[in-house]
């Protein structure tokens, strides 16, 4: 009895390990679609287990409207979810919290 019991830990420990890595591998390239009608000047992504925007991702680039962007979000971290915050040419942010970057593959700022 006791064995069979340390088996079916044993099994679920390698499921949740092997679940882990499956995550790890998720595709996290997603296309960000500029369509507002002024130019991106700081685009932040931050995965939501962190209370701190992360670096801005165009550095010294701007993101001008009516262009798109390939922007790959794998920090290391194995997170999915992200919070993004953009800030326009006209002064403008906008925030979109706990966006699912493995199960999408375009986000439209409109």
């Amino acid at each position: 009895m006791i064995r069979r019991g340390f088996m079916a830990l044993a099994g679920l420990g390698l499921a949740l390990v092997l679940a882990q890595g499956a995550s790890a591998q998720e595709n996290r390239w997603v296309r960000i679609h500029n369509d507002t009608g002024f130019d991106i000047i700081t685009f932040r992504g931050s995965h939501v287990g962190t209370n701190s925007w992360e670096e801005d991702i165009l550095g010294s680039a701007i993101f001008p409207t009516g262009r798109s962007i390939n922007i790959n979000f794998d920090d290391g971290t194995g997170y999915c979810n992200f919070d993004l915050r953009a800030e326009f040419s006209d002064g403008d942010v906008l925030v979109r919290n706990n966006v699912n970057i493995c199960e999408i593959g375009n986000i439209y700022f409109q």
